[in-house]
């Protein structure tokens, strides 16, 4: 985490752009692992609530930010 946020520090323009969105999945992936995890061992119900937000959330903002990634030169 902090080799990532020193890259992003020293970068700037498209570079940076694509580094965010590259860390950014990178986050947002183990989100969604653990928001998994959380739906399968989780007994409240509130927190398997939270869990399925936080999947279904992430897993549309890593799509988003893949679609960003393709149109960057």
């Amino acid at each position: 985490m902090e080799e990532d946020m020193s890259m992003l520090q020293a970068a700037s323009g498209n570079a940076f752009d694509k580094l965010f969105l590259q860390t950014m999945i990178a986050h947002h992936r183990g989100g969604v692992k653990m928001a998994d995890d959380a739906l399968v061992k989780a007994t409240h119900a509130g927190v398997k609530a939270k869990a399925q937000d936080i999947h279904d959330k992430q897993k549309q903002e890593i799509a988003d930010m893949q679609d960003m990634l393709k149109g960057m030169k």
